[in-house]
């Protein structure tokens, strides 16, 4: 999260992980990102978080 706090507005975090991280596009939008998660393969998914207007 630390980095998360250091994203200004327009910028992105690209998250790769192994599921799709439901529960982190919650907390993630509670501070102020929207999201896009795409599948790309059996277990891999790639999620972008993009800072939005706080």
């Amino acid at each position: 999260m630390s980095t998360v706090k250091q994203l200004k507005k327009g910028q992105a975090l690209i998250l790769h992980a192994p599921f799709n991280p439901i529960p982190l596009h919650k907390v993630m939008k509670r501070k102020g990102f929207t999201y896009e998660a795409v599948k790309l393969k059996r277990r891999h998914w790639k999620v972008i978080y993009e800072k939005g207007d706080e």
